[in-house]
């Protein structure tokens, strides 16, 4: 939940710009992978991978007025969040801006071992950061446009922390741990913007250290809120898998952005890498009154 699925968001204002925005950067995105895959393999000559390279220019063109649409409509609606994606274009605009011209000078040269090599890179590196600029446009557009029901944490938690590493050809598993019989806190949020808030606090933590098995937890000592903690690798947890891709700098402004969209306090610290988010709804564990 959060991160293999497209949320549904819900925007006042400019709705139709918003939708066309986020179906530019899917598209992009898909005949970005597309290529990727014919790179990969062997049975594609070098013929059919230079008669796609001119579709695959037309999908990425409208890149950098989609992001800059999203972008603006977001600010709109949640003006802290303009550090987190000024972060994130500064990020992004390197690789974005030169992809098109980037990709029709391939199209130009003779598709030798060699050059098709530098182009699979190419198309990887920048599916990739593409891939990650479009989960945490995600995260923020599900923060402030998603609908907002009651739920439970601990089952969006289950959903997230998976029993079984995931398999899929752009995402690997990465490991974590669960608190053993997780207390359950009801919040008002959309189960897709708590989803996602929990992926990327993993990513993050990743980022930060890459050997570490972050821990996830409902903690009750912080007065009369409980809060929901990925922190440091806890003896106890039970051995669970999230979907794990590459993320960019920009996941701290946008996971503190995305807080202030739900409604939700939310504090990183660096030493030791952890993340508390304030849970400041109902209680529904049974050994504990209800507020």
């Amino acid at each position: 939940m959060g991160s293999d699925k497209t949320p549904s968001w819900r925007p006042k204002d400019h709705a139709d710009s918003i939708e066309a925005a986020r179906g530019t950067i899917r598209e992009s995105l898909s005949a970005l992978r597309n290529l990727e895959q014919l790179l990969r393999s062997l049975r594609v000559g070098p013929r059919a991978l230079v008669s796609m390279i001119p579709d695959v220019v037309a999908s990425c063109e409208p890149l950098t007025s989609a992001f800059h649409e999203l972008s603006d409509a977001i600010v709109a609606g949640l003006p802290p969040a303009r550090t987190a994606l000024l972060r994130l274009e500064q990020e992004t605009s390197p690789g974005i801006e030169p992809l098109c011209s980037e990709l029709s000078g391939f199209a130009a040269r003779p598709m030798n071992a060699r050059n098709r090599l530098l182009l699979q890179g190419l198309v990887e590196e920048q599916a990739g950061m593409l891939q990650s600029a479009s989960d945490l446009f995600g995260l923020l557009g599900s923060a402030l446009w998603s609908r907002r029901v009651p739920i439970s944490v601990r089952e969006v938690v289950g959903d997230v922390c998976r029993g079984t590493e995931p398999v899929s050809g752009v995402a690997e598993g990465v490991r974590v741990s669960v608190e053993a019989s997780i207390a359950d806190v009801e919040v008002l949020c959309s189960p897709s913007s708590l989803a996602s808030f929990l992926v990327h606090a993993v990513r993050w933590m990743i980022r930060l250290d890459p050997d570490c098995v972050p821990h996830v937890c409902i903690n009750r000592e912080h007065g009369c809120s409980p809060a929901l903690i990925v922190g440091p690798p806890a003896q106890l947890g039970e051995p669970r898998w999230v979907v794990g891709r590459r993320t960019l700098g920009a996941v701290s402004e946008c996971l503190k952005a995305a807080g202030q969209a739900l409604g939700l306090d939310v504090t990183l610290e660096t030493q030791p890498n952890r993340l508390t988010l304030l849970l400041s709804y109902r209680d529904t564990s049974p050994e504990e009154p209800r507020a």
